[in-house]
C-alpha cells in the first residue's frame, strides 16, 4: 500500500511539473538574432520592413512582414521608424519573407514627422454686385479684398434731386475710404480748378472723370454718359493722396466692370 502511495505521489508531483512549465513562455535557447530595418507600413497587426543596408537579412530578402505580437507596448511603430527585431534567426522563404520565431520588437529610432504644411486657402473671386428700380439699373465687378454694400431706393431717395440709390464699396484695409455709385436724378458739375477727363469705357460707356485736390485730398467723381436714362450715374469719392495713390488702379478696373441702365 505504501508502494501504491509513493507512485502517487510521484506522479501527482511530475504532472504539476508539467504545469507549470507548460504555462512558462519558451525558454531562448541562445540563438537570438538581431537586425535592424526600416517600417514601410503598417496594418492588419503586421508591419512590413526593409532590412538595413549592410544586414545579412537583407541578403535574404529585401521585405519582410512582421507580425506586431512582440511589439513593445510604447512607442507604436510607424511608417519611418527604424525597429530592432530579435528573432530566432530563421528567415522562411516567402515573399514577403517571414520570420521563424520572433522574440522581440522595439522602435530604435521614430521617423521625424513633416511639419504641417499650410492650409490651402481658395483665392477669392470677384464678386458681381447688382441693384435696380423701375428704369435704374446699376451692377459692377467687387475685387478680392473689397467690400460693398447696398443703399435701396427706400433707404435713400429724396425729393431735391440727389442720389436715389447707390452701391458703396471700399478696400478692407482701408474702410474708411468708401467709394460710391449712385443713381443722380439731378446732376451737375463746376468746371473751376477741376481736371476733366473723357474715358471710354471696354462696353462702350463714355465716362467723365473729374478730379480736383485741395489739402491733400482728391475729390474725385465719374459721371457715366447715358442718355436713355432721366438721371446720371455717377462714381464719387474723397480719398487722400496718398489712399488715390494706391488704390486708383483698382478703381479704374473696377470702372470698367460697370453696367448701367438694363440688365440685359
Amino acid at each position: 500500500m505504501k508502494r501504491v502511495f509513493s507512485i502517487l505521489l510521484v506522479l501527482l508531483f511530475s504532472a504539476g511539473l508539467a504545469a507549470c512549465a507548460a504555462s512558462e513562455p519558451p525558454e531562448n535557447m541562445g540563438n537570438e538574432t538581431v537586425f535592424r530595418a526600416q517600417v514601410l507600413s503598417v496594418e492588419n497587426e503586421s508591419m512590413l520592413v526593409e532590412p538595413v543596408e549592410g544586414s545579412a537579412e537583407l541578403r535574404a530578402s529585401d521585405r519582410i512582414s512582421v507580425a506586431l505580437e512582440h511589439m513593445a507596448p510604447s512607442p507604436e511603430p510607424q511608417a519611418g521608424d527604424l525597429v530592432e527585431i530579435t528573432y530566432n534567426g530563421e528567415i522562411l522563404e516567402s515573399y514577403p519573407a517571414q520570420l521563424g520565431a520572433v522574440y522581440g520588437i522595439t522602435v530604435a529610432e521614430q521617423a521625424e514627422k513633416p511639419e504641417d504644411e499650410p492650409e490651402q486657402s481658395t483665392p477669392e473671386e470677384p464678386v458681381r454686385v447688382e441693384y435696380g428700380y423701375e428704369d435704374v439699373y446699376m451692377a459692377l465687378d467687387i475685387p478680392a479684398g473689397w467690400d460693398y454694400g447696398i443703399h435701396t431706393r427706400e433707404e435713400t431717395e429724396q425729393t431735391d434731386g440727389l442720389a436715389t440709390c447707390s452701391i458703396d464699396f471700399w478696400p478692407r484695409e482701408e474702410p474708411d475710404l468708401v467709394f460710391e455709385l449712385a443713381f443722380w436724378q439731378l446732376f451737375g458739375m463746376c468746371g473751376t480748378g477741376v481736371t476733366i477727363e473723357e474715358l471710354t469705357l471696354p462696353n462702350g460707356l463714355t465716362a467723365w472723370k473729374y478730379t480736383e485736390e485741395s489739402d491733400g485730398v482728391v475729390w474725385l467723381t465719374v459721371a457715366l454718359e447715358y442718355p436713355q436714362s432721366e438721371g446720371t450715374y455717377v462714381f464719387s469719392a474723397s480719398p487722400e493722396k496718398a489712399q488715390w495713390e494706391t488704390y486708383e488702379a483698382a478703381f479704374l478696373e473696377i470702372l470698367e466692370s460697370v453696367k448701367v441702365g438694363t440688365a440685359e
